[in-house]
């Protein structure tokens, strides 16, 4: 049994498919929430399912697996953060991320066929609105203090992220399934942010004056600070990000979703 779905040149089908006659499969699927209190569940479905959804695609001749890893897999390392560093998952989330990107390298061996993880960092932009809690805080932020509700931040905001738009995002993809060889290749945008000046930004690019409520930060394997080299990305894929914060931000600001039209 399969779904397909037509979307301009790709499709999407579920992981009951078995892939035939398509040169190119792009995985996405996870579980993303890296609060998810079912590690179990995490495992199966990021790491498990994956592994035996590309074997089949490999066997049935795919000629490219392009995939979705994680920035969360470098944890609480150095930053900026390389493709050649150590990794640090913090989380069950991303350890799933972590030994996928080993059982890749490993089919890409075995079957001869390119399979490129990129390690996505903290993605924000339109089309979020069904994620609920798991969206971006990015967006959360913005639908927040587009309600008039004061933001609420771990103390005492100082926590940075690199923040890439989806159109990046989606852009990374498109140049990885043209190019690049096997392995992982950083997806940001080269810039660490911090949570109280995305507040900042939010406030100035919507008119509006609210500031932080600082609460205390009740995670475990919280990452503090992120920023993405992309050297390898550039030169490999030939990415390089176009959408900076304030842009994003904006475009969010007049977003149908979070205006409520």
């Amino acid at each position: 049994m399969k779904t397909e779905q037509n979307n301009g040149n790709y499709k999407t089908v579920d992981t009951c498919f078995v892939p035939k006659d398509y040169e190119t499969l792009i995985h996405l699927a996870a579980i993303t929430d890296p609060q998810t209190a079912n590690e179990a569940d995490v495992f199966r479905v990021n790491y498990a399912e994956a592994v035996e959804f590309f074997e089949r695609a490999l066997v049935a001749g795919v000629k490219r697996i392009v995939w979705a890893s994680s920035a969360s897999v470098y944890g609480d390392g150095p930053a900026p953060q390389t493709e050649g560093q150590t990794v640090r998952p913090l989380t069950a989330y991303a350890e799933s991320k972590a030994l996928l990107e080993v059982s890749a390298a490993r089919l890409s061996a075995k079957y001869g066929v390119p399979m490129i993880g990129l390690r996505f960092s903290n993605v924000y932009g339109p089309g979020e609105a069904h994620k609920g809690k798991s969206a971006s805080v990015v967006y959360q932020l913005v639908r927040q203090m587009r309600n008039g509700e004061r933001p609420r931040l771990f103390w005492h905001g100082e926590q940075s992220r690199d923040w890439v738009s989806v159109h990046d995002v989606c852009r990374a993809i498109t140049l990885a399934t043209e190019r690049g060889g096997s392995g992982v290749y950083n997806v940001g945008s080269g810039v660490a942010t911090c949570f109280n000046n995305v507040v900042a930004t939010i406030n100035e690019q919507g008119r509006l004056d609210l500031t932080p409520d600082y609460i205390p930060n009740p995670f475990k394997g919280y990452q503090s600070y992120t920023k993405l080299d992309l050297t390898r990305s550039g030169a490999h894929l030939g990415y390089v990000p176009q959408v900076d914060l304030v842009n994003g931000i904006r475009e969010l600001l007049t977003s149908e979703e979070i205006n409520g039209k």
